[in-house]
């Protein structure tokens, strides 16, 4: 009995390192899902795409994927081992959890902090038309605390220009040209902002040329004795609907409007000539047979034309003034 007890163990013993041997020569060896990523440590927008690579998974049920402890949605190809997840960033440090259970479970953790960046604005005062070539430009610009962050330019050339780092007031000082000028300015913060503003500039050449002007008040001060000093109602109707117009190239038309004093006069005459002085404030008009006048220029701008000018007579100094509109 002895030896048959002593038999039975030894061929149990065999059998057990034989099915042993056989089922380790079977068992599939183990390689562990190795996860990883290039995504950036730090970004400025709040909307990212992250991308990670995970091997030895061929299913994504068997993932778990998290931002700040949540889980979220993502894709995963099993055949490039590819997870993209579109996902929201907070203020701050996120963390974004990739759990993956293969044969062996794999956890990585990745670290994205969002640089919350606030919108930069610019806005300003700036005027769409003006009728001085020197202009005071001002702006406010939100978030950027270094003026070395801002350019302006003006018609594409550099400006310099003042900023205020407590108010963000940009002014600057600028002479514009004739007709269009763009404003431009550029700022960068954490993100780059620009804006254009267009400005025209109405020279007083441009204001005063081209245009047909019709006589609205001629005064006089002091008043003429048995006159007064309403000279434009005392004209005939045929002179209040005269027109004068002064042309680019410097000469002037005289037209006589709906009706004419003297039948036989012609409709315009453009024999006259003008000019301005340096500072084109002082108008100077110059007729065939008439004195030449110089008007001290009060209102022009474009609409309305207003001037005066003096005259001695009889010893009392005489002011004129004339209002024109434009038609």
């Amino acid at each position: 009995m002895k030896l048959a007890a002593k038999i039975i163990t030894l061929s149990f013993a065999v059998v057990l390192v034989i099915f042993t041997i056989l089922f380790s020569s079977c068992k599939k060896s183990c390689n562990a899902p190795v996860i990883s990523s290039s995504a950036q440590n730090t970004v400025n927008t709040s909307t990212y795409e992250f991308i990670a690579n995970i091997t030895e998974i061929d299913n994504a049920s068997l993932i778990i994927f998290t931002v700040n402890g949540v889980t979220t949605p993502f894709s995963y190809n099993a055949s490039t081992h590819v997870l993209i997840a579109n996902i929201s960033l907070n203020p701050g440090t996120n963390n974004i959890s990739i759990t993956a259970n293969g044969c062996e479970v794999k956890t990585a953790n990745f670290n994205i902090v969002y640089d919350f960046c606030n919108t930069i604005i610019v806005t300003s005062n700036a005027q769409g038309t003006v009728n001085s070539s020197s202009y005071q430009f001002s702006a406010n610009i939100t978030e950027i605390v270094d003026p070395n962050l801002i350019t302006l330019t003006l018609n594409g050339n550099s400006m310099a220009f003042n900023y205020n780092t407590s108010s963000h007031i940009l002014t600057a000082n600028l002479i514009l040209s004739t007709g269009l000028n763009n404003i431009v300015i550029a700022a960068k913060g954490c993100e780059a902002k620009s804006v254009t503003y267009t400005i025209t500039y109405a020279s007083a050449t441009s204001r005063l040329t081209d245009k047909n002007f019709k006589l609205s008040a001629y005064t006089i001060n002091p008043a003429l004795p048995g006159y007064g000093s309403d000279i434009y109602s005392q004209l005939p109707s045929c002179s209040q609907d005269d027109l004068i117009r002064f042309n680019a190239n410097y000469t002037v038309t005289n037209d006589e409007g709906l009706t004419k004093c003297n039948a036989s006069d012609p409709q315009t005459k453009s024999d006259g000539s003008w000019a301005w002085n340096n500072t084109e404030t002082i108008l100077t008009i110059s007729e065939p047979g008439s004195n030449t006048v110089s008007w001290n220029i009060i209102t022009n701008d474009g609409t309305t034309l207003q001037a005066s000018f003096s005259e001695v007579y009889n010893g009392v100094n005489y002011t004129y003034m004339i209002t024109w509109i434009k038609q």
